[in-house]
């Protein structure tokens, strides 16, 4: 006879029961502390944007949620034991210290503590990867490997002193993205249709991140353009083929239809991605912000959700609080479009738009949080 083990009756020890919870939670906190920072900095009060709208935006909020994520899902990816609570905690303290002390000016500590529990996770990731049973763990060790890049960059950015942000950007948060999307956004399809899964060639992730990489290499060198053009509009048709194969137009729930959605914006990105390295021109780096907001804050808000309605137990469906908060996004990277669109004609409407942008991104994560801290923390069975 089995055992079922004994459900958490404090809510403390709930809120810990799986590792998306608590780092979900911090990338809320993160998302709304640095944007606020971000707002603070365009209207001369602090001194802090690249800090908060590089640094913090990507380790704070989107690693914060790939680790709680990966941490998840990785060991289901390849059939290993779930990671222990006692690991993932301290990957998880050691991490959000790391972003602290970058935010109050001690950069250095900052970066190498987030590296250090960046290769700590890495190393049990690892762990549970190698012993999986799974017969396929290509995806994973993929990931694997951006996550190593990730925790990489921190101290050769001080060695080297190139952009953290920009080559954080380009060499793993897309590409992690990439994978992640390429590989769950069609299994999601296939389970609400009942059908087969479109295989994607065996060259379609190598292809995709080489393209990726091309780009990225040029946005951080400022050299190799016409590659990096290259690359990004391969990895933009990748991405955008992939996406129609999908069909997205079939009638589904918006937890569903929200994800193709993304990965649209993402090819959209790329495509104008590769335009601004082709031609030298860029307002207000369009391309990476259609990429970063349209597609990476979509996916994220998509994924996320998913993620916690189903690891929660409820029926993963968006109800009309999910669905306003999808359309929240669009409006957002619509508003953000349109700032850089508007600096040269009319430079005043243009920073309007970006303080807009910069407000709304707040209230779109104290909204997702508002909506389902309760369910993060425990505090609902």
């Amino acid at each position: 006879m089995q055992w079922s083990a004994p459900q958490p009756t404090r809510w403390v020890d709930r809120a810990i029961e799986q590792p998306h919870q608590i780092f979900f939670i911090a990338a809320i906190f993160w998302a709304v502390v640095m944007m606020l920072g971000t707002f603070l900095s365009l209207i001369g009060v602090v001194g802090v944007f690249s800090m908060a709208h590089g640094f913090g935006l990507l380790y704070g909020v989107f690693f914060s949620a790939f680790l709680g994520f990966l941490l998840t899902v990785i060991p289901k990816y390849t059939t290993s034991s779930p990671i222990g609570a006692e690991v993932y905690l301290r990957i998880w303290i050691l991490f959000q210290i790391g972003i602290l002390f970058a935010l109050i000016g001690l950069l250095v500590a900052g970066k190498l503590l987030v590296s250090a529990a960046l290769l700590f996770g890495l190393w049990h990731l690892g762990l549970h990867a190698w012993s999986g049973q799974a017969a396929d763990k290509r995806d994973s060790y993929t990931l694997l490997g951006l996550i190593a890049v990730a925790a990489l960059l921190p101290p050769l950015s001080l060695a080297v002193g190139f952009s953290l942000a920009t080559a954080a950007f380009w060499l793993t948060v897309v590409p992690i993205f990439f994978v992640v999307a390429q590989r769950m956004v069609p299994a999601f399809y296939r389970i609400y249709f009942q059908e087969d899964e479109s295989l994607r060639p065996v060259w379609f992730v190598p292809v995709g991140l080489a393209g990726l990489y091309l780009a990225g290499i040029a946005e951080v060198s400022g050299k190799l353009l016409l590659s990096g053009a290259i690359g990004a509009v391969v990895a933009a048709g990748l991405i955008g083929w992939l996406t129609l194969r999908l069909r997205p137009w079939r009638r589904s729930d918006a937890i569903l239809w929200i994800l193709p959605l993304g990965m649209a914006w993402l090819a959209i990105g790329l495509l104008v991605v590769g335009y601004e390295l082709f031609s030298g021109v860029s307002a207000l780096k369009l391309g990476l912000h259609i990429v970063a907001i349209g597609g990476l804050l979509t996916l994220l808000i998509g994924f996320g959700t998913r993620v916690i309605l189903g690891h929660s137990g409820q029926k993963i469906r968006a109800d009309r609080f999910a669905v306003v908060l999808f359309v929240l996004v669009q409006a957002i990277v619509l508003v953000r479009i349109g700032a850089s669109l508007a600096l040269d004609p009319i430079p005043a409407m243009a920073t309007g738009l970006l303080h807009l942008s910069a407000w709304a991104w707040v209230v779109l994560f104290i909204l997702w949080g508002a909506r389902y801290a309760k369910t993060l923390l425990g505090l609902r069975r």
